[in-house]
């Protein structure tokens, strides 16, 4: 088991899936349970990983959401 780099803040209840071999935390709540609309990313580059907060966010801040990749001809 190794342990990764921390996210960028402290995170609950949020939502996470993998795209393209990369894993993405979406929304949640911070530490004083504030809802989140920020989506992370997770990229490794020889051995060594960190998060990247997106410029891209949820339209409404969510907690406790489901996520799941669509393709994109699903979204036309």
């Amino acid at each position: 088991l190794t342990i990764g780099p921390p996210l960028p803040k402290a995170m609950y209840d949020f939502s996470m899936l993998d795209m393209h071999r990369n894993p993405y935390v979406i929304g949640g709540f911070d530490k004083n349970w504030a809802v989140q609309s920020s989506i992370y990313q997770l990229s490794c580059s020889s051995g060594l990983c960190s998060w990247t907060t997106l410029n891209q966010q949820l339209k409404v801040a969510r907690g406790y959401l489901v996520a799941m990749p669509v393709q994109d001809n699903y979204c036309n």
